[in-house]
């Protein structure tokens, strides 16, 4: 790409180039040859599923182990709308917002460059709970069953009822607990989806 005829030229493709010097004082000739190899292979840059946000898990590992490993290799993590808790230059980093992070990967030999993304979610969605009004307690009716309406819940969460004053005679965990003295009765319900509870 440069003038053929100085000591020094550029070049922008591999190849063999041959270089002939000549004495024009006694016509004698030498020649050289070398060979411009090309390095522009990129590396890879993959990043590997991650945990969901939730009440169990505030923060959660996003890594790049996919990605191209080595010496020559350097990292560097980004978000703009997430938060990056360790140190961003490492192939694993700490998070603890939902958000978009992208992974940059640099071979520093070659200045080639890969880039992946990976959208991590948040489920910190908490039961909704309704107590249903319990029967009055008398002396006829010496016990009644309370009743309480779920939604935001996964099929298998767990249900706890206690109380400090009153009494619950069976069903401590189940929708329906019966009780047979006044009192204040809480419930808590814990979504083993996400971990997230009510009371």
């Amino acid at each position: 790409t440069s003038n053929p005829n100085q000591t020094k030229i550029s070049v922008q493709s591999p190849g063999m180039y041959i270089v002939e010097v000549e004495d024009s004082y006694t016509g004698c000739i030498s020649t050289d040859t070398l060979e411009v190899k090309s390095d522009v292979q990129k590396p890879t840059a993959n990043i590997i599923a991650t945990d969901t946000l939730n009440c169990r898990n505030a923060t959660v590992q996003v890594n790049g182990l996919g990605s191209s490993i080595g010496n020559r290799m350097q990292y560097n993590w980004t978000t703009a709308n997430g938060n990056i808790l360790s140190d961003p230059k490492q192939i694993i980093i700490d998070i603890n917002r939902a958000g978009t992070y992208v992974l940059e990967v640099v071979d520093s030999v070659n200045g080639c460059v890969s880039y992946d993304t990976i959208q991590v979610i948040e489920n910190k969605l908490k039961p909704n709970i309704i107590i249903d009004n319990p029967k009055l307690l008398t002396c006829k009716t010496i016990s009644t069953d309370l009743s309480v309406q779920l939604s935001n819940v996964s099929p298998n969460h767990s249900i706890q009822w206690y109380t400090n004053n009153g009494q619950i005679v069976s069903g401590q965990n189940t929708l329906n607990p019966k009780v047979n003295l006044k009192g204040t009765y809480y419930v808590k319900i814990i979504n083993s989806e996400n971990g997230c509870e009510t009371i």
